[in-house]
This record gives C-alpha cells, structure tokens and sequence, in this order.
C-alpha cells in the first residue's frame, strides 16, 4: 500500500507539474488566433486594454522556466530520496557492484532515474512550445528568436543536474526517505535560502538571460568560469 501511495504521488505530481505548459501553449495559441477571441466577444484589442500578452517573445518563455523550475524541485524532493537510501538500507550495493556494472554506472543510472522526470517538465516541453510557437507564427520568428532555443535547453539542464546530483547525495546519506525529504527543503528553503535565491532558482535562468541577450553582447565565457 505504501509503494502504490508512493507512485500515485508522484505521477501526481508530474501531472500537475505538467499543467503550465498547457497553459503556456494555451496562450501562444490564443494570441496567434485574436480573431477567435473577438468572435465570442472577447474585447483585445480596444482602448484601454494591455494586449502586451499577445505578443510572444523571450518573456513568455523567462515565466515558463520560472514555474518549471519550482516543479523540477519538488519532484526532486519526492523521488530522489529513494534512489540510493534503499539499496543501503538492505545491504544491496554489493550486490550490484558485484556484477558488470561501475559505480559510474550505478550512480549514472540513478542520475537518469531523476533527469527523465525533471527533462519532461522543463526543456523538454520548452522545446514543444517553441515548436507550436513557429509554426502559429512562421519560421521567421524562429530565425529573429533562435536564441531562445539553446537558452531554453541550458538553462534547465544547469537547475536539474544541480538538482538531480544533490537529491542523490542525500539520499546517499539519510535512509529514512522522510528526512532525507527534510533535508532537501532545508537545504534549499530554511537553512540556505540566501543560496537558493543567488544560485538556486536563478541558475535556471542564467543561460536563458546570456543567450536571448544577444543585443548587449554577453560574453560566452562568463559561462566557463561560472561553471568550471
């Protein structure tokens, strides 16, 4: 009963982790079809209206990555701390290493455990609402925003390898899944929240910025020190 209460949660979880980019995708929709909006009465373009939402830029997409990232974090918080605290409870590790396959391979095989989940919320879905975007719009939006296509893809896989290799380390180090739960909002919410607003959420949004702002000339290779 626990393990099905366990993976009820989660897909859950990733449901409702999926429900912004509908959302998102509901928008960039609607602001390709103003006609349809005017047709059932809905006043978009009149005087005093803010018809800014209609069009569809680099900040539609900053949003995006901003819900996502939340998301991306409390399905890490729910999944990773039962990646590695089991196989240590009940003495399993040997087991595996025993056979043809590295610690490498372990602790990748973990990792893809976590980074399939997070990649379907974040980059992922980026990409298909890049994809409805150009085809609403044309491929010459695509060609004036390309930007936002690397920007996208970096700026999440920065967040969820972050997030994937620290859940993993906690629960390498904590086998109660509840408090290895704990320490991961701890980490990032209680104990370190200076951490979690200069590095945490903004980290998501770092290759986003220095890609799509392409008219200041940001320099590439503040993204090899940063990251080295």
């Amino acid at each position: 009963f626990g393990a099905f209460r366990f993976l009820s949660g989660g897909v859950l979880l990733f449901i409702v982790a999926l429900l912004p980019p509908l959302f998102f995708a509901g928008m960039i929709y609607l602001a390709s079809n103003v006609e349809m909006l005017t047709a059932v009465g809905f006043n978009v373009n009149g005087e005093g209206v803010d018809a800014s939402w209609m069009a569809i830029d680099k900040e539609p997409f900053f949003w995006f990555l901003v819900w996502q990232s939340s998301f991306a974090f409390f399905l890490s918080a729910f999944i990773g701390p039962t990646l590695v605290a089991p196989d240590l409870a009940h003495n399993a590790l040997p087991l595996y290493l025993s056979r043809p396959l590295s610690r490498s391979d372990y602790i990748l095989g973990k990792l893809l455990v976590l980074l399939v989940p997070l990649s379907a919320v974040t980059w992922v879905p980026g990409l298909l609402l890049l994809g409805l975007q150009t085809s609403l719009a044309g491929p010459g939006w695509l060609g004036e925003h390309w930007r936002l296509v690397p920007a996208v893809v970096l700026g999440s896989w920065i967040w969820i390898l972050l997030l994937a290799v620290l859940a993993i380390a906690i629960s390498a180090w904590v086998k109660w899944r509840p408090v290895a739960t704990g320490m991961l909002f701890g980490l990032f919410i209680i104990w370190n929240a200076p951490l979690l607003y200069l590095i945490g959420v903004p980290f998501t949004l770092i290759g986003y910025m220095g890609i799509v702002a392409a008219e200041e000339a940001f320099p590439m290779k503040k993204f090899g020190v940063a990251y080295q």
